[in-house]
């Protein structure tokens, strides 16, 4: 069932991925009427959009709390099934005198739940009633993780206007090496060389795929000083998604954390402070970075305007708000089946492709062949990274091998056990004599 269900939340991941990123580039090839007294106009509101995204994100905190009691009620009957069978077969404790006591040594001192012997404890409604998560943990470690997706979203909004919209499909391959990097450097994980080499093939491949505007001339209205600054805002950005996994990671490592509740944790900080940020938004001018009516950074009536006129532009909107709902909680459910954040962001790489060949089908961007360099490169990438297609023996790394015979059964570990015990005990009988 866990490779079944990686594949299934890879294939989630793809098509929400999908989406939630060509949703709102759908929105802005829609005119639409918004603040009386000016012209249709595009649909320019992407902290708008990303309040709503924080909002249904949040909303996850609620499912959370009616899913997990009863997760918790059929995890209890599963180990009092368990202990039940094993009392049957009178399995022997490793030590008869002392209870064994089990307990996580990475969780706090004051949260430690000891465990004796591996009982349950039936006639406790609190037992019964845990959350699956029972490590408590600071919830305002979350606001972090919803602060870089804020930095993402403000960084691109500046980035997109001074630099090609290609630019960032092929600085998105930025993203890559970066959490792989992080993962290396503050998670202490080992890549094998394998996996340096298919990172090496991923980001080439975009980098090809990326590459139309620079090859075709410099439309009017871009500047070579803007494109420049355009591109390093996007390596910002690209930055600060790797952060933002690699931190989730870390912390749902660390607390055992549900993926639901990271999603909707991270919702409801993202929620309060976009919010927040919409109140002084919508007074801001910003100039010719601006495309509404009124050049403020963001215009709330406008947005709610546009989408009473335009039905289209409303389902693109639910569209892009439901779906990174989705994407965000596939993505972090395989982040905590894999343990690897670098999984997850190579898998985005697919749902990128899509856009591009939609983006080609609709006009939006321009082809030339070596793009099917890229487009060949990508996959095959992907597929030495997650191991489905083996590479040479020179860049793997060596196997253990497993020792030979059956693994001792627990009746036999507590025999060698108890015969250790009771030469130590000889051998000390024998010092004081």
């Amino acid at each position: 069932m866990g490779v079944l269900e990686d594949v299934i939340l890879s294939i989630i991941t793809v098509a929400s991925g999908t989406i939630f990123s060509i949703t709102p580039q759908i929105a802005k090839q829609i005119n639409a009427t918004g603040t009386p007294g000016f012209h249709e106009h595009t649909f320019e509101h992407p902290f708008m959009l990303m309040a709503f995204q924080f909002i249904a994100q949040a909303l996850c905190i609620p499912i959370w709390l009616i899913i997990t009691p009863a997760i918790a009620r059929e995890n209890n009957q599963a180990q009092e099934n368990a202990a039940e069978r094993q009392q049957a077969y009178d399995v022997p404790i490793l030590n008869n005198d002392e209870p064994n006591i089990q307990e996580n040594d990475n969780a706090d001192d004051d949260d430690d739940v000891p465990l004796l012997n591996n009982e349950v404890q039936p006639n406790n409604p609190a037992w019964h009633n845990r959350p699956v998560d029972q490590r408590k943990f600071n919830k305002f470690l979350f606001l972090v993780p919803a602060f870089f997706d804020l930095s993402r979203t403000a960084l691109l909004y500046v980035a997109l206007r001074l630099s090609y919209n290609s630019s960032y499909m092929m600085i998105r391959s930025a993203a890559v090496l970066f959490t792989v990097l992080l993962r290396v450097a503050f998670l202490s994980k080992h890549m094998a060389k394998y996996m340096w080499v298919s990172i090496f093939m991923v980001i080439v491949g975009l980098g090809l795929i990326g590459m139309t505007d620079y090859v075709y001339d410099t439309p009017r209205g871009y500047d070579h000083y803007g494109l420049a600054a355009g591109d390093l805002l996007i390596v910002m950005s690209q930055i600060m998604i790797a952060m933002q996994i690699v931190y989730e990671e870390k912390f749902m490592d660390k607390h055992s954390i549900d993926p639901l509740r990271v999603v909707g944790l991270e919702g409801l900080f993202g929620a309060i402070v976009s919010i927040t940020l919409l109140i002084p938004f919508s007074f801001v001018s910003s100039g010719p970075f601006s495309k509404l009516p009124n050049s403020r950074i963001e215009d709330i009536k406008d947005a709610f305007l546009q989408m009473r006129s335009s039905w289209i532009l409303a389902l693109c909107v639910v569209g892009s708000v439901v779906s990174k709902v989705i994407y965000y909680y596939a993505g972090t459910r395989l982040v905590r089946n894999r343990h690897d954040s670098a999984t997850r962001i190579t898998i985005d790489v697919h749902h990128d492709l899509i856009i591009w060949a939609i983006s080609l089908r609709l006009g939006w961007q321009k082809f030339f062949y070596p793009q099917i360099i890229g487009f060949i490169l990508v996959p095959i990438g992907m597929m030495i990274y997650n191991d489905v297609l083996p590479l040479c023996a020179v860049c793997r790394p060596p196997e253990v091998p497993r020792p030979a015979g059956p693994l001792p059964n627990a009746e036999a570990i507590n025999l060698e056990h108890n015969a250790v015990a009771d030469g130590q005990g000889n051998h000390a009988e024998q010092v004081d004599d």
